[in-house]
């Protein structure tokens, strides 16, 4: 039994990091894939650069050819969310002065993207991908209204094969958000409506896998 699964496993291996030629990726149909993304980003509009956050996101996607060296596709995913402080001209609305004690958390944004990829004769590519992110929000004060957001979303990116199954891709990543701001506001009772969800910027390593 023991000799059996690390059969399976070394032919997993084998399957994942076998080498090929472009001119054999050329020929494969539409493609489906699986990628790990870490990387490094801010939402703005924070206080004392509380926006600042690693990220991490796992999408799942397809690609086919258009012609021999341009691929398009869709990609959805799912990326971690974070925790940040409103800026001190929101919390001077309540009467506060200091660092503002109003916190904003940000739920794991879902995105679904387009892909226009340009692979060059070579391991070498670029791509766009294009679309859009649902962001929810929440802040810690009850008396404060948040909202979900439905916002334009652009990843730019450049990688290279390492088999013919995985890819390493460099990207930049934006949500094209806006900066919050309150409406309805009663200093009284503490109570305010939120809008507009912070705009993010991250850039990002993925690693990719044929499934």
């Amino acid at each position: 039994m023991v000799m059996f699964r690390k059969r399976i496993f070394y032919f997993f291996i084998l399957l994942v990091f076998s080498s090929c030629s472009y001119a054999e990726i050329t020929q494969l149909p539409a493609q489906a894939y699986a990628a790990l993304t870490a990387g490094y980003g801010r939402f703005k509009h924070g206080s004392q650069g509380s926006g600042e956050t690693s990220v991490g996101r796992v999408a799942v996607g397809s690609l086919g050819h258009l012609s021999q060296n341009v691929l398009w596709g869709g990609e959805l995913g799912v990326q971690s969310g974070n925790r940040m402080q409103l800026s001190n001209d929101i919390a001077a609305v309540f009467g506060y002065t200091s660092a503002s004690p109003i916190l904003l958390t940000i739920k794991p944004p879902i995105d679904i993207l387009a892909i226009l990829k340009y692979h060059f004769n070579n391991s070498f590519f670029l791509q766009i991908k294009a679309g859009a992110v649902y962001v929810r929000t929440m802040t810690d004060l009850v008396e404060i209204s948040s909202e979900s957001k439905l916002m334009p979303e652009a990843q730019i990116g450049a990688g290279f094969d390492l088999t013919c199954r995985t890819r390493v891709v460099l990207s930049y990543q934006q949500f094209f958000g806006r900066s919050p701001t309150l409406s309805n506001v009663d200093p009284t009772t503490g109570t305010a409506n939120l809008h507009h969800v912070p705009s993010w910027q991250a850039g990002m390593v993925s690693f990719e896998v044929d499934l």
